[in-house]
C-alpha cells in the first residue's frame, strides 16, 4: 500500500509538470503534454484522494474538494492579474504587483476576522469566502479592456483576498472535525494534494489561452477574460455545493 501511494504521488507530481509545461506552448507537443498530465492526475487521485472527491460527496470528500476548488479558482486569476496590468494598461512592475499585495492583505484580514468567531459554522464561513471569490474573478472582466479602469483590480483583489482567508481555515477545520485522529495526517495530505493539482490544472488551462494569445489565434484580452468568467463560475459552484459540510460535528457531516 506505502508502495503504490508513493507511486502515485510520483505520478502526480508529474502529472503536474506536464500540464504546466504544456500551457507554455501551443503545439502537438503541448497537447500530449496535457492529456498525458491529465490522465497521470486522475490515476494517481484515486489513489491519494477519497472516494467522491471529484464527485464533490457529503463529508470529507466535499471539504477537501472545496480546497482545490478555492486554490484553483484564486490562482489562475492571480496568476494572470500582472500581466494583465503590464500588457492591456501598460503598468510597470510595482503597480501590477500591488494587487498582489492587496490580496495577500485581505486574506490576513479574513483570516482574522473568522477566528474571533469561533461559535459560527465553519460552513458559513466557506460559503462567504466563496460567494466573495466568485463576485471578485467575474468583476475582473472590468479591466480586461483598454477603456477599462485598470485600478479598480486593487479592491477587487482585496475582496477576493478576504474570501480565501475566511474559507480555507473553515475547509481545515471541518477536514480535522470529519478525521478520526489516526486518519487526520493522510486526510490533511489528501488536502494538499487536491491543492496544489487542481490549483496546477487552472493555472495551466489558463497557460494554454495565453499561449494561444501569444501565437496570434484570439486576443490577450479575450484569453483572460475567459480565465476570469470560468474561476468565477467555479467559485459559484463551490458557493452552491457548500451545504454539503454545513454541519460542524463528525457524526453529522458522515450520516448527511
Amino acid at each position: 500500500m506505502a508502495v503504490r501511494r508513493t507511486l502515485a504521488a510520483i505520478g502526480a507530481g508529474l502529472g503536474i509538470a506536464l500540464v504546466l509545461y504544456a500551457g507554455q506552448r501551443l503545439d502537438l507537443v503541448a497537447i500530449i503534454a496535457l492529456v498525458a498530465g491529465v490522465v497521470l492526475l486522475a490515476m494517481s487521485g484515486r489513489r491519494l484522494l477519497p472516494p467522491g472527491t471529484v464527485a464533490v460527496r457529503n463529508g470529507l470528500p466535499a471539504v477537501i474538494a472545496f480546497r482545490g476548488m478555492l486554490a484553483g479558482a484564486f490562482f489562475a486569476v492571480d496568476a494572470l492579474l500582472p500581466l494583465t496590468l503590464t500588457a492591456v494598461h501598460g503598468y510597470g512592475p510595482t503597480a501590477a504587483g500591488i494587487p498582489l499585495m492587496t490580496g495577500a492583505v485581505g486574506w490576513s484580514t479574513g483570516s482574522w476576522v473568522q477566528g474571533r468567531y469561533p461559535d459560527v459554522a465553519r460552513y458559513l464561513f466557506v460559503r462567504t469566502g466563496f460567494i466573495l471569490l466568485a463576485v471578485s474573478c467575474v468583476a475582473m472582466v472590468l479591466i480586461v479592456t483598454p477603456a477599462g479602469v485598470a485600478w479598480v483590480a486593487y479592491p477587487i483583489w482585496l475582496v477576493a483576498g478576504t474570501g480565501m482567508g475566511l474559507a480555507m481555515p473553515g475547509v481545515g477545520i471541518l477536514l480535522l472535525e470529519l478525521s478520526p485522529p489516526e486518519q487526520r495526517g493522510a486526510n490533511a495530505a489528501a488536502m494538499q494534494i487536491c491543492d496544489v493539482s487542481v490549483s496546477a490544472l487552472c493555472i495551466g488551462a489558463a497557460g494554454v489561452l495565453v499561449a494561444a494569445s501569444e501565437n496570434g489565434l484570439l486576443p490577450l484580452r479575450v484569453a483572460v477574460g475567459t480565465v476570469d468568467l470560468a474561476m468565477g463560475m467555479f467559485a459559484v459552484a463551490g458557493a452552491l455545493l457548500a451545504y454539503r459540510v454545513r454541519a460542524t460535528t463528525r457524526t453529522e457531516l458522515v450520516s448527511a
